[in-house]
């Protein structure tokens, strides 16, 4: 399964400065388990799977901050 994402830097006005986040733009595609499997692979201190109207932010490793 390829999945693409998009690495934004967010909270600041200046360039390398923010807060890492990954983005999956296709999350509806995504298992549960698949989510938090990448979330911790990627590291970052938030990871959102977005799809279908609907988003899933996973905060850390440690599973779903909000839904």
């Amino acid at each position: 399964m390829r999945l693409d994402y998009v690495m934004a830097d967010v909270f600041t006005d200046t360039a390398l400065a923010g807060n890492q986040l990954a983005v999956f733009e296709e999350g509806d595609a995504v298992p549960v388990e698949l989510m938090r499997a990448l979330a911790r692979e990627i590291g970052f201190s938030e990871t959102v799977y977005v799809g279908g109207g609907d988003h899933i932010l996973f905060a850390g490793v440690d599973g779903v901050l909000e839904a």
